[in-house]
């Protein structure tokens, strides 16, 4: 490629990118629009519109807070946690991205089977150490420098798994009490790993207050930096495949520019990114072929490491599938061998006996949902919209309590809040009881709206129950012994994961 059609390529992808961002910035300028526009019309409810309502909400005719503008702010808050919820809490921002492709592997900062994705990201992270090493010396040593210090910045800004704390902040006085409490033979794993950390986080307080020095959290400063280093290795990467066809010149280039568009825009959500696991098996396993044709002994090595990493991350992700792993769930092993899809498949279970497996005693209040299928749901977490009757139009999601909020604040009893709801058409409530498990924000933002969420349900004489799995221990009806049933409050026996209300 000549270097008049460089300088071509460079230009078109810096119009192009700014061209995406500017589009992604509209589109989210629009969103946050629409969804003021909704909130207005759907829940600030003036009086006029409640005349069909047999209980009418008293509404403070001269509010002392801009409705409209305490609605904003509160959806834009809620974008914040979704975001951050993947993103992460480090400071400063530039840290925060640098140390994305480590939380995404190691789940850093959301746990399940839905993020999990094993150590791929990470698997060849030292054969890239090694990149041009004998031939290149001073772009072997760059690579190996930048790696590095990728991976200071992302264990420091971590966590440590240990046995006698399952999820521990990474920083100078963790580290040190629980090297001061567990001793080798206990962990040697955990013991060798926080001695890696506090070297780490020792080495990363210089980088850190330069990197606060010159990004903190300014947008403005973070991103030019970031497309800066794509640029940088979108030209080296094009001097070492510029012998290569144009197929696999095309094929690497979507690959590095899909991963960067990921990287920079995806807020480190993993299925925006599937994509790049099979391009990027394709793109490894093409180097591995055309390195074991070459014969070179050290080629011959970089195509065995890549077969046994890959053989290796086989048998990891085996392990993890049939172990215990209590980071995820006690019953990890489970989920390899799923009964009630392989009964539905062979025909012994029927589509209400797989909705009764994996929620128990949904099926009588599904039914009622769908045939009233006129009504509107709010819906917080679950996955129910997948089974609910035209739940593109029915179907409210406030999967963080913002709406909610914001008809807290508005209407501040029980009574205005079902009637609110009631006058706009919604006549069902579904809601994960586990919804505020993941909740990581520095003051527990979403576990407060989940507390006052609970509180609008609890003892609500206008919302009735209609279907539960958790399994509570209450007072018998003579109140002389307790007796097991569904519900949403009493001593908890089995937590479950959903509750269906319907407003009366």
């Amino acid at each position: 490629m000549s270097v008049k059609n460089k300088y071509r390529l460079f230009i078109g992808f810096c119009i192009g990118m700014l061209f995406m961002l500017l589009q992604a910035n509209s589109h989210a300028i629009v969103a946050q629009q629409d969804t003021t526009k909704k909130k207005k019309r759907s829940f600030l409810i003036d009086r006029k519109n409640k005349k069909q309502n047999d209980e009418p909400v008293n509404v403070d005719p001269k509010p002392k807070v801009n409705p409209i503008k305490e609605a904003a702010d509160i959806e834009n808050k809620v974008v914040i946690e979704e975001l951050q919820r993947f993103l992460g809490y480090e400071n400063p921002l530039l840290a925060r991205y640098l140390s994305m492709p480590y939380d995404v592997t190691i789940n850093t900062n959301v746990k399940g089977y839905h993020v999990e994705i094993g150590y791929l990201l990470l698997m060849f992270l030292p054969i890239l150490l090694l990149v041009g090493l004998r031939r290149k010396p001073l772009l072997g040593f760059t690579v190996m420098t930048f790696s590095s210090l990728l991976v200071i910045i992302a264990t420091s800004t971590s966590y440590i798994l240990s046995k006698s704390a399952l999820v521990m902040k990474s920083n100078g006085p963790n580290m040190d009490r629980y090297l001061a409490r567990t001793s080798f033979e206990e962990a040697p794993v955990g013991v060798v790993t926080a001695y890696f950390y506090r070297i780490f986080i020792d080495i990363y307080e210089p980088i850190k207050s330069f990197l606060v020095l010159i990004s903190g959290t300014k947008d403005a400063v973070t991103y030019p930096i970031l497309i800066g280093l794509y640029v940088l290795f979108f030209f080296i990467l094009q001097n070492r495949i510029k012998d290569h066809v144009l197929m696999v010149r095309t094929t690497i280039n979507m690959f590095c520019l899909y991963w960067f568009l990921w990287a920079l825009l995806s807020g480190g959500i993993v299925w925006y990114g599937y994509l790049i696991l099979p391009i990027g098996i394709l793109v490894l396993l093409g180097v591995a072929e055309r390195y074991k044709r070459q014969g070179d002994a050290t080629q011959k090595t970089v195509y065995g490491a890549i077969v046994f990493s890959v053989l290796m991350w086989i048998g990891l992700i085996f392990v993890v599938r049939v172990s215990n792993i209590h980071q995820l769930n006690r019953n990890a092993g489970k989920y390899l061998f799923d009964p009630a899809i392989v009964k539905y498949q062979t025909g012994a279970y029927s589509e209400k006996d797989v909705f009764n497996a994996y929620l128990n005693d949904v099926n009588n209040a599904l039914d009622q949902i769908n045939n009233d299928d006129e009504s509107l749901i709010y819906r917080a977490g679950t996955a129910f919209s997948f089974f609910i009757k035209k739940n593109d139009k029915r179907v409210l999601n406030d999967n963080l309590f913002g709406l909610f909020q914001n008809l807290l604040n508005r209407y501040k009893t029980k009574k205005d809040i079902t009637s609110a709801l009631k006058a706009s058409g919604f006549r069902y409530l579904i809601v994960d009881l586990n919804a505020a498990a993941y909740d990581k924000t520095p003051n527990r933002s979403i576990q407060k709206k989940f507390n006052s969420f609970f509180e609008f349900i609890k003892n609500n004489d206008h919302l009735e129950l209609l279907a539960t799995n958790r399994v509570v221990k209450i007072k018998g009806p003579n109140e002389e012994k307790e007796v097991l049933t569904n519900n949403v409050f009493g001593d908890i026996v089995s937590p479950g994961s959903y509750a269906v209300f319907q407003i009366k």
